[in-house]
């Protein structure tokens, strides 16, 4: 009898518990197959709970693995599963949310996978089913959201001229499968952008801010200031030490000079002019609290995954909410400059491209827009308008040379509807061109110039223009760009502009443009930047999943 039940017990731990384990692992990939339509390859599976998969790489992805299962092994959740998870739980220190790629309902899976291990039963092939394409399902969405961004721009931001990078995410899951390397396709998508890096950080450091209870709200009262007391200020110094514009001092009730000069960093870091006083505008950024923070953070560093690898060696960097131009060499600014942007309903868009050429004492070809909205009011009033602005008329465009006379025209006659004139003006004085542009390819239509109106870039909020970019030292970049041409470029371009005459200088080298839209940086001083949202587009449904 004993050598009979050694014989049975052989015999099933041989030949019965394998076949078991085949059929499971069969049912588990006919499960799978159940799920995706090869038919029709756009429909999007179950993943769980009646809940279809966000991606169609999901079937895809199955159907070119002839529906292997990647996350399950031993009908139990495998090394890889677990790794990703753990990555998940961490989604909001890269600033995504964890929600969106379903980790509570994955949490809730693995607990009944590891229950029945525990209890020995027999895992339903149906939950094993969910578990494997809701992990898929979130891998592909997190790593999509890694290498292009969470935000659908061409929703959101429909004008804008985005040109994302480019990754084939299929094959760089099937990579990270076949190497075994849950973290591959994850490392490989990561913005290499030194500036991303650095957010991170804040990031993580925000986030511990929020964890510990965040910020006390400083109540409204009187400015305060040097010499100012009471608990108003300990709450400020309290405020400063947090985020490390005060190093010291952070229960201190007197406002002293250290207490100022904490102030004025944080005013500069928020774009106010540093006067050292918690007014109005300055008590109202101080008590921002620190989820919306973390929430504008957190949408940068998206925009972030926007911007190539590689932005060159030599690139401007133009940001549109800090009204601010810097050319970067090296990864280090060797030039900055204010400007003023795109003014709303003409905004200034994002956009990735290389300035090829510039023009000194350029002609401005007036856009119909501007010339009916904006001169054809003028000249209603007055016909001179345009002698006056140095404008000439063409009919038909310019290049026609077919010059017409002002006076010759009865311009309140004319709408928008009528109206069949090209504007230009010339190079002078009053051009709306300044004395230089600089040219780069884009769909909007936008470049970099200088202007007449010097005395705007006085002003903190610099949002004037009908899109394209005003600088304010148009010279000091043109003799920058011109520098490996030109053994005296400033000299060069002052001559060129003595003439008064138009003329086109091609670059040897095109160095990159970035126009971006960030409201919050890390400077090159490793000072956490904010600004306001000029054009209200933090707000983007970026957290509601």
């Amino acid at each position: 009898m004993r050598y009979l039940i050694l014989f049975i017990t052989i015999f099933i731990t041989t030949y019965i518990v394998p076949v078991f384990a085949n059929d499971m692992q069969t049912a588990n990939n006919l499960n799978i197959e159940n799920r995706i339509n090869p038919s029709e390859s756009l429909t999007r599976a179950y993943c769980f709970d009646k809940t279809r998969c966000n991606t169609i790489l999901v079937n895809k992805f199955y159907i070119t693995e002839s529906y292997q299962p990647v996350w399950i092994s031993d009908n139990a959740p495998n090394d890889m599963a677990l790794q990703f998870i753990s990555i998940l739980n961490k989604a909001n220190s890269v600033g995504l949310n964890s929600t969106t790629y379903y980790l509570a309902q994955i949490n809730n899976m693995l607990m009944q996978l590891n229950n029945n291990i525990k209890l020995k039963y027999q895992q339903p092939s149906m939950l094993l089913t969910d578990f494997e394409l809701t992990m898929t399902n979130a891998y592909i969405l997190y790593l999509s959201h890694m290498a292009f961004g969470k935000i659908d721009n061409r929703t959101v931001y429909p004008s804008w001229n985005i040109k994302k990078r480019y990754f084939n995410i299929m094959q760089l899951f099937l990579d990270t499968i076949h190497k075994g390397d849950i973290n591959y396709a994850i490392n490989y998508v990561t913005p290499q952008y030194i500036g991303y890096s650095k957010l991170i950080e804040q990031l993580n450091k925000y986030q511990q801010i929020e964890q510990a209870g965040g910020f006390d709200p400083i109540p409204k009262g009187k400015p305060l200031r040097i010499n100012s007391k009471g608990n108003r200020v300990i709450l400020l110094n309290k405020r400063l030490n947090l985020t490390g514009e005060l190093n010291e001092q952070p229960d201190s009730d007197i406002f002293n000079h250290k207490t100022k000069n904490a102030v004025i960093k944080f005013q500069l870091n928020n774009g106010l002019a540093g006067s050292g006083v918690v007014d109005k505008n300055t008590l109202e950024l101080l008590n921002v609290p620190i989820n919306k923070l973390i929430q504008t953070i957190s949408i940068n560093l998206d925009r972030m995954r926007w911007l190539p690898d590689d932005l060159g060696n030599t690139y401007v960097l133009v940001n549109i909410p800090s009204f601010s131009l810097s050319v970067f060499e090296s990864n280090n600014v060797v030039m900055s400059m204010p400007i003023i942007v795109g003014k709303e309903g003409n905004k200034s868009c994002i956009l990735n491209s290389a300035i090829s050429y510039m023009e000194v004492n350029p002609y401005w070809n007036i856009p119909r827009s501007i010339a009916v909205k904006d001169i054809l009011p003028k000249l209603y009033e007055s016909p001179n308008y345009l002698e006056q602005k140095n404008i000439l008329v063409y009919n038909g465009i310019a290049e026609s040379k077919n010059l017409v006379n002002p006076h010759n025209v009865d311009w309140k006659s004319l709408s928008a509807q009528n109206f069949n004139y090209t504007l230009r003006q010339e190079p002078s004085e009053q051009n709306a061109l300044g004395k230089i542009k600089f040219i780069f390819p884009n769909d909007c239509g936008i470049y970099l110039h200088d202007t007449p109106e010097q005395h705007l870039f006085k002003n903190r909020k610099r949002d004037y223009s009908h899109g394209c970019i005003r600088i304010a030292k148009p010279i000091e970049l043109a003799t920058y760009l011109l520098k490996d041409k030109e053994s005296n470029a400033y000299a060069y371009i002052e001559s060129q502009i003595n003439t008064g005459k138009r003329k086109v200088i091609m670059l040897r080298n095109h160095p990159m443009v970035h126009v971006v839209y960030f409201t919050a940086w890390v400077n090159e001083s490793g000072d956490l930047q904010f600004r306001p949202d000029i054009y209200k587009l933090d707000a983007t449904g970026f957290y509601i999943h």
